[in-house]
């Protein structure tokens, strides 16, 4: 279900995929060659606005190798919840596409490529988690012999128990190190072992920027972090990279 318009490839890919014939802005719950067509069956596509969310369903859609049929809904909430959910597929399932990807093509979340995924009775929740590193501010600028401090923020709500990779990117004018780059990590649930324990941060592992020549700064820390959570339920009627070094996208 592509946001606008292209021209697509009947063959489904892996996401992200900025490859010509690729849907941009795209929302695949299956993304396969359904052949919509009347002589092939009674298939069609129906969208319907509630009054809380859009929802477009695909009601008895017939693959193009004639598998069938197959049923299924994408919903879209205005918080950006998007929700996959399957009543019917044909026997046909391993070949298919479940995610979605950004307008460039570059960004986007693979829940599933080519195997056997969706069944009936499948709910597919995607939803985005705010960034958990956070900095007071992306730019300033440092006087000769100055520095400055970047305040850091970890913020750990709403994310599952388990670890984060991270950093901080900071460009500048000097001619050395234009570029460099602060990693950062962050443990959510229970520590196996205690802090006393844990090697000391390094210099490097801190954010206190010295500077000699005059240099402008500009800081970046984003995330591309989302969840794919997975339950039964059907309501009837109705890589420019991904920065994987600041935070993956996880399957649970």
């Amino acid at each position: 279900m592509p946001c606008r318009p292209v021209l697509s490839s009947l063959v489904n890919t892996d996401l992200p995929n900025s490859a010509v014939g690729v849907p941009r802005a795209l929302v695949a719950p299956f993304w396969t060659d359904l052949d919509l067509r009347t002589s092939r069956g009674q298939g069609r596509v129906y969208a319907w606005f509630d009054g809380s969310k859009l929802i477009v369903e695909w009601k008895d859609a017939v693959h193009y190798s004639g598998a069938s049929p197959y049923t299924f809904q994408v919903l879209l909430w205005p918080s950006g919840l998007i929700e996959f959910q399957y009543l019917s597929l044909g026997s046909l399932t391993n070949l298919a596409t479940v995610g979605l990807q950004d307008e460039t093509g570059t960004i986007g979340l693979r829940v599933a490529y080519n195997v056997n995924f969706a069944h009936p009775g499948l709910r597919v929740r995607l939803s985005h988690l705010d960034d958990w590193l956070v900095l007071d501010r992306s730019s300033g600028s440092i006087a000769p012999g100055g520095r400055d401090t970047l305040r850091v923020t970890f913020n750990a709500h709403g994310y599952k128990d388990g670890e984060y990779a991270g950093e901080i990117r900071v460009a500048s004018n000097d001619v050395h190190q234009p570029l460099f780059a602060v990693p950062c990590s962050l443990h959510v649930g229970t520590l196996s072992e205690p802090l006393s324990a844990r090697r000391p941060a390094s210099r490097r592992d801190c954010s206190r920027l010295r500077a000699s020549p005059l240099r402008r700064l500009s800081v970046s820390a984003r995330s591309a972090e989302k969840t794919a959570e997975t339950r039964p339920s059907w309501a009837k009627s109705r890589r420019t990279e991904i920065l994987p070094r600041l935070a993956g996208s996880r399957l649970i």
